[in-house]
């Protein structure tokens, strides 16, 4: 089999390149005469270059698989473990690899929504598992070699979402109406980002659980600009490993937030998560749905977590829920009259305890919204 094959040539790869260093550290003997080369050297040094040898002989064979995800996985994992020898041949393997993830990718999301599509006429629902996501195990690894590389893929990634976004929009009349431009746009889904963002925040997240933090922030700044829950989640982690950087990033959201007029009260409730329920989010929609996202099942406030950051939230929070209230068929916000009721109810006890100043007024808020 060929995976088999493929494992023991990294393994032998990874074995010599660890032999390496203990080689150099061993020390010299006391005697002046120029000792003789090992022969465990020389066949070290054999070994390594007929597992090279093996290793792109593998990824060439890759090439001709018809089984895409296999092609994609040997040639990305070929391309990691050559890099040390070879970084120009190794970003050609990463490229050749990442082409292959992109159409196993869009291959099994046509399966899969075939089968959403039968299920939901058989028995009107669906139970599907998603497909492994080739193209994110492809960037993971470019990403740790090349960051350019990484970035490369990504804006691939970018591209392709606008494209199709485009195509989406020639098929939808445009408004031409004027005026109240930025309140006719509706909120955009924290919870549904961009493919991009998504996958960049999902990048950083492996990234820093794997320890690499300033390359994990790096991958992770761009897609910080919005308010996401993955992009809230991911601050959280930082928080844990750099609350420097992460409360600093929070505070960018938070004036971002501030001054979009598309926020609402769901991004208040996924912003607050980051104050007050790491690793949890609530948030409740105009057609009364609850979405909750836990990634712990312990959800315990930030400890010591900076005075000045919590007020900033709270007058950001204050600033979005006290917005005036819109006619029901003026109201394009995510969150509809339902979530903002629902949040302002679920953080007035938290705006009594830390800013009681603004309770008065989104009581009075609370108040209009009761008769819906």
């Amino acid at each position: 089999m060929k995976t088999p094959r493929f494992t023991a040539i990294s393994l032998c790869l990874l074995i010599l390149s660890s032999q390496a260093p203990a080689q150099t550290q061993q020390s010299r003997p006391a005697t002046t005469k120029k000792p003789a080369r090992p022969a465990s050297a020389t066949s070290g040094a054999e070994a390594r270059q007929v597992a090279i040898s093996l290793l792109i002989s593998l990824a060439d064979e890759a090439r001709s698989y018809q089984d895409m995800r296999l092609r994609s996985r040997v040639l990305g994992r070929s391309a990691d473990s050559l890099w040390v020898v070879d970084q120009d041949r190794s970003r050609v393997m990463f490229r050749r690899a990442w082409d292959a993830a992109d159409t196993a990718d869009r291959d099994a999301q046509r399966r899969l929504e075939e089968e959403m599509n039968s299920q939901q006429r058989r028995t009107g629902g669906f139970a599907v598992r998603n497909p492994p996501n080739l193209r994110g195990e492809i960037l993971r690894l470019a990403a740790k070699r090349d960051r350019a590389l990484a970035e490369e893929f990504i804006n691939k990634m970018t591209s392709d979402a606008a494209a199709n976004t485009s195509a989406e929009s020639t098929s939808t009349p445009a408004n031409n109406e004027t005026g109240q431009a930025n309140q006719q746009q509706p909120t955009p889904d924290p919870n549904s980002p961009p493919a991009a963002v998504a996958q960049r925040l999902r990048l950083a997240r492996q990234l820093l659980e794997e320890g690499n933090v300033d390359l994990a922030i790096q991958f992770a700044d761009e897609a910080l600009g919005e308010v996401t829950v993955r992009g809230v989640t991911f601050l959280s982690a930082l928080r844990q490993k750099n609350p420097a950087a992460a409360d600093q990033r929070f505070m960018s959201l938070l004036a971002h937030a501030a001054n979009d007029l598309r926020s609402d009260a769901t991004t208040v409730s996924v912003l607050s998560s980051y104050v007050f329920t790491p690793f949890l989010v609530i948030m409740v929609t105009a057609d009364g749905r609850n979405q909750s996202m836990q990634e712990s099942e312990q959800i315990t406030p930030p400890a010591n977590f900076p005075p000045q950051v919590r007020g900033a939230f709270m007058r950001t929070a204050a600033q979005i829920l006290l917005r005036p209230i819109q006619p029901t068929e003026q109201d394009h916000t995510l969150a509809g009259r339902s979530g903002l009721y629902f949040t302002i109810s679920r953080l007035m006890p938290l705006f009594e305890q830390y800013a009681p100043n603004y309770s008065p007024e989104l009581r009075a808020q609370m108040a209009a919204l009761a008769p819906d």
